[in-house]
């Protein structure tokens, strides 16, 4: 597929999400529609460390109803445009993250549009602890 000279797609990117499309009103109605739900499941999360993982740098940050003090943001890919300042840009399929130590992961939009799923999957099962959340959002 070619995607321009000065678009860059990775394997984990799709076409959708390699533009600014979160920043179009759809985008952003979705993603506050997004915010507003998780915002009534993450109080009840308990734990020390949270992670966000997004696949597009200028996703909504998701994390700020959450109890848990230490919030990390990783992003898949940075793209050119601003972005909401992650903590790490990183492929999903290799979390740098010690194995066992993250209490709540939230995945907004990264496992549907992944071309291997299953992998990001067993990345995450790999950084939870045993009794971790994993909240994944998706279309």
């Amino acid at each position: 597929m070619n995607t321009g000279p000065d678009k860059q797609m990775t394997d984990e990117t799709p076409a959708c999400m390699s533009g600014s499309w979160f920043d179009t009103p759809l985008g952003q109605s979705i993603q506050e529609t997004e915010k507003k739900r998780i915002s009534r499941i993450l109080p009840d999360l308990f734990g020390y460390h949270i992670l966000q993982i997004n696949s597009h740098a200028t996703m909504e940050l998701l994390l700020d109803s959450s109890r848990i003090q230490h919030k990390m943001v990783f992003v898949q890919q940075e793209l050119n445009g601003p972005g909401k300042n992650p903590d790490v840009i990183c492929k999903c399929n290799a979390l740098p993250v010690i194995p066992e130590s993250i209490d709540v992961i939230v995945l907004p939009h990264v496992i549907e549009f992944s071309s291997n799923p299953h992998q990001i999957l067993r990345e995450i099962e790999r950084v939870l602890i045993g009794e971790g959340h994993l909240i994944i959002i998706g279309f």
